[in-house]
């Protein structure tokens, strides 16, 4: 990223940008986009951050439980059904869902409403949360995506947390 100094010429904030300016060597029109804060894309990253902390995912048994159900409704021996169960259980530990960040901010957005829809090989439609880079989205848009994650997290994982919780909550997010 290059920002104009107060002497009206180029400054990098870094080495490539440095570099990148030590390439021009004749007189260049360039052009300049104006780019959305960084401090405000530190923040949304810190709310993420602080609603990824709070979040507790939870377990949907249903499935296993049906499982467990179909065996012993499927005629097998008080023997076999023990050892499926062992077999299961031990099965279930290894594939057990974790948490993932990534996964959590893209699910964000996707509930948000920023999201693009394309389609899998099989032909079934797929869900993908926009990005959210300095050059794929503005600073308009990222203020009402920012807003509308923010909305998300109160309806979906701070919905049943204190008056007070929700206050240090907002005081973590601001204080980064």
């Amino acid at each position: 990223m290059i920002v104009i100094g107060e002497n009206g010429k180029l400054v990098a904030v870094d080495k490539d940008s440095q570099q990148a300016i030590d390439k021009i060597t004749e007189p260049t029109v360039l052009t300049a986009k104006k780019m959305r804060s960084y401090r405000y894309h530190k923040k949304f990253f810190q709310l993420l951050k602080i609603a990824y902390q709070y979040w507790q995912p939870v377990y949907n048994n249903d499935f296993h439980n049906k499982s467990e159900n179909f065996v012993v409704e499927a005629g097998l021996t008080s023997e076999q059904i023990n050892l499926f169960k062992v077999v299961y259980k031990k099965e279930l530990k290894r594939l057990e869902p974790k948490k993932n960040k990534e996964q959590f901010r893209k699910d964000l957005i996707i509930k948000a409403g920023f999201y693009e829809i394309d389609y899998r090989i099989d032909g079934t439609p797929r869900v993908n949360a926009k990005s959210i880079s300095f050059e794929k989205m503005g600073h308009e848009e990222f203020h009402k995506l920012y807003g509308k994650v923010k909305d998300v997290i109160y309806d979906i994982i701070l919905k049943d947390i204190s008056t007070f919780d929700k206050a240090n909550f907002e005081n973590e997010i601001n204080n980064f």
